[in-house]
């Protein structure tokens, strides 16, 4: 065997050896769910919820969501979750530099110098409903103002 075959049967060898060493590091385990991100993520944080109220025009909605959710994101499970008779629901803008500003919920709109308002545990929040990171037993409450 000339050295121009030898050279090339060892590059064949190889290849096929760093086949199989890459199928049984990287592509097996991902095929078989154990190596992709989310079950890494998973066992490495545990996530935790949380229970939330949110209370709009004397009714109260209760829900469990994930620890690190914003306001908007408890309103916006509470509407995809809600059932007659107590439907939650809301209209809402968005304004790039701003945020999210609500238009109407349950059905009533802000009018001539009314707006809604959000509290979280009797206080006025300082950040609008994209920015602020609910804790656990928190009560969001809107009021018209």
């Amino acid at each position: 065997m000339n050295k121009k075959n030898r050279k090339i049967l060892i590059i064949i060898i190889l290849s096929g050896i760093l086949i199989t060493v890459f199928y049984q590091i990287v592509a097996r385990p991902l095929s078989e769910g154990q190596g992709d991100f989310k079950s890494i993520k998973k066992d490495i944080v545990q996530e935790k919820n949380i229970q939330v109220s949110l209370s709009v025009q004397n009714k109260k909605y209760n829900t469990e969501i994930k620890e690190g959710s914003t306001v908007f994101e408890v309103m916006h499970k509470i509407k995809t979750e809600s059932k007659p008779p107590d439907i939650f629901d809301f209209k809402y803008k968005e304004y790039p530099s701003l945020g999210i500003f609500m238009d109407e919920i349950n059905g009533l709109s802000g009018s001539l110098g009314k707006y809604w308002i959000y509290y979280v545990n009797g206080k006025e929040a300082s950040v609008g409903v994209s920015k602020n990171i609910i804790k656990n037993g928190d009560i969001i409450s809107w009021q018209q103002k």
